[in-house]
């Protein structure tokens, strides 16, 4: 063992059981009096054991009990940052505009902490297409422009917002998919209107007014970077029919189960209920034949399906030209435009269903631009 002038053991063992707790006094503050106290009289009999009796009253003991007293206070104040600095910091983390309260003493500091934090996790610059749509469902119903809108009659929400880069949704349909480089596009989307109470008619298509697509525009416009060339458009609508042949069980009541058929299909492509989540079906999210046969396997009247079909602008064929599934464009929601369905009881009795009910055609209106 190595020793100094004084007795004291300079050994690594040693300086390492001290480094200990100096290693704990800086981790923190974590280190109590009682602890401190404890741990050096452990250590006397490794450093130097003639060193005390360990007796209360021992000069030796009375030091050990000074020090992790110091110690203690010391350590105390480790990261401890007084208010006024906390409010200097604060006054140089949120700008020239920020007042800084008249009474720091009564003000609530730790309030003021968190509300600079909120401000700085804040979204102010719109970068990625998630940073748009992000803006748009959390910054957009509080803005002024959606003030003044509101305040003119018009209607502000947004049921879905969905962005696609490197695309100008405003060109023209034969050449909407092309490349467009620095374009961002945002499409925004209405709610529905409410359930008009008659289950026959077509599914609803909504289309931002051109007022709500102006002041979309201009609330992200100060947000963009100076090189993007940004597009605020309405959604665009892809029909999709679906045909099939139905087994029933035997106890199941045609027309109820055609009806539960046709209401699944719709449902399984609502722009608002529909996809795996309940939150609309994705934009782009093609509509597969084993997507439908799932559907409809699935229905408690229904013992199986056969003989599905789909129809649509962008056919999927497989090897064989059959249509494997309806393709949809990243800008696009599937809506289910038609469904023709027959039905066999038991007896093989066929129960036909066509919806929407035959009439005059419905054509969904066009989706306007700005940017």
């Amino acid at each position: 063992m190595l020793t100094s002038a004084t007795g004291l053991d300079r050994s690594p063992d040693a300086a390492l059981a001290l480094g200990g707790i100096a290693g704990d006094v800086l981790a923190g503050g974590t280190v109590t009096y009682d602890a401190l106290v404890a741990e050096a009289r452990t250590l006397i009999p490794a450093l130097h054991p003639g060193w005390t009796d360990h007796n209360p009253s021992d000069p030796g003991i009375a030091l050990v009990e000074l020090f992790a007293w110091l110690t203690d206070i010391l350590a105390f104040q480790v990261e401890q940052i007084p208010d006024c600095h906390t409010w200097s910091y604060l006054t140089l983390l949120n700008g020239p505009d920020w007042q800084r309260p008249a009474d720091e003493a009564s003000a609530d500091v730790g309030a003021a902490v968190a509300a600079a934090l909120r401000e700085l996790e804040r979204r102010h610059r719109a970068v990625t297409v998630a940073d748009y749509t992000d803006l748009l469902r959390t910054e957009w119903p509080a803005s002024p422009e959606a003030t003044a809108l509101a305040t003119a009659g018009h209607d502000i929400r947004l049921a879905r917002v969905h962005g696609a880069a490197r695309r100008d949704l405003a060109r023209p349909a034969e050449t909407v998919d092309d490349e467009a480089p620095a374009y961002v596009s945002i499409v925004v989307v209405p709610p529905p209107p409410p359930p008009a109470g008659d289950p026959g008619g077509s599914e609803p298509r909504p289309t931002p007014s051109d007022e709500l697509l102006a002041a979309v525009a201009a609330f992200l416009e100060p947000l963009r970077l100076v090189t993007t060339r940004l597009r605020v458009v309405g959604p665009a609508y892809a029909d999709v029919g679906i045909a099939a042949s139905l087994g029933l069980r035997a106890d199941a009541p045609p027309e109820r189960a055609l009806a539960d058929a046709v209401a699944a299909l719709r449902a399984a492509c609502d722009p608002f209920t529909g996809g795996p989540g309940g939150t609309g079906r994705a934009f782009g999210a093609p509509v597969y034949l084993s997507e439908v046969y799932a559907v409809l396997d699935d229905l408690p009247l229904v013992d199986f399906a056969t003989d599905v079909t789909l129809t649509g602008a962008r056919p999927v064929t497989a090897e064989d030209d059959s249509v494997t599934a309806i393709d949809v464009g990243p800008h696009e929601l599937a809506v289910v435009s038609r469904v023709d369905l027959v039905a066999y009881d038991r007896y093989g009795r066929p129960y036909s269903l066509t919806w929407p009910p035959p009439g005059p055609a419905v054509s969904g209106s066009d989706s306007g631009a700005l940017g």
